[in-house]
């Protein structure tokens, strides 16, 4: 099971999420308590990044998401997420903000890639208004942000058992960033990765993944001990400028 943290900076609305994959909308969370923004009530992204999508390679990329692998244009690969899978977790994140999640290894298949969230950098939240927790998939946030996939998987590396692989993928591994998968109990024990993003045009196989090394990787030992407690652990991903 992968859940949004409640004590994150994310936050995780069950109510609001549902009423969006019945409308055939979007999931998108921002920090603070949870009510719906209409549309066009935050400016659009400015950033060279967020706007930028369109100016990358027009070749296409295969979504990575289990049972999918369906060829997405760069161009549409925000509204491929937002139609094709509406129980994915979408949230708008600045530059140095920290998403958490609590994952539980056994929610990680073996040798098999999981879509854990869907990140959108933009260049500022408004919370005026009240954060965000529902959006529908035109409004313009949405449109602007530039797409960062979380994921992760098990993988056998050896007697010991399967270790877990967690990861951030970009279209062309245009961005640096921070994975860290922390114990909930004490919080003294940790691993982390911080360093390049994947390219969403590599392999997204487990076993590739690892290959190349952009990843954290928890051994199975340090699983044991992150889960020993709640079952799970604390994943935090952060963009960095």
């Amino acid at each position: 099971m992968v859940q949004m943290n409640d004590r994150a900076t994310t936050v995780h609305c069950t109510v609001c999420k549902k009423d969006a994959a019945q409308q055939g909308h979007s999931t998108m969370y921002t920090s603070g308590d949870c009510e719906a923004v209409n549309q066009g009530s935050s400016p659009p992204c400015k950033s060279q990044l967020c706007g930028d999508i369109g100016s990358t390679s027009r070749r296409p990329v295969m979504c990575p998401c289990e049972g999918c692998n369906k060829n997405v244009a760069i161009s549409g690969l925000i509204s491929h997420f937002s139609f094709e899978h509406v129980d994915l977790p979408m949230l708008a994140v600045e530059e140095e903000d920290k998403s958490h999640f609590w994952v539980s290894p056994e929610a990680l298949p073996l040798n098999i890639t999981r879509c854990i969230a869907l990140l959108l950098l933009v260049d500022s939240l408004d919370t005026r208004g009240g954060s965000l927790c529902t959006q529908h998939a035109n409004d313009s946030r949405l449109k602007s942000g530039f797409p960062i996939l979380v994921m992760g998987a098990r993988l056998t590396t050896g007697p010991q058992g399967a270790a877990a692989l967690l990861w951030a993928a970009d279209v062309d591994s245009r961005l640096r960033y921070t994975a860290e998968a922390t114990d909930f109990s004490t919080r003294s024990l940790s691993v982390s990765y911080s360093g390049r993003t994947e390219s969403l045009r590599a392999n997204q196989a487990p076993p590739a993944i690892l290959e190349r090394g952009l990843c954290t990787v928890v051994q199975p030992a340090m699983i044991r001990e992150l889960a020993k407690v709640s079952g799970g652990f604390d994943l935090t991903i952060q963009i960095h400028k």
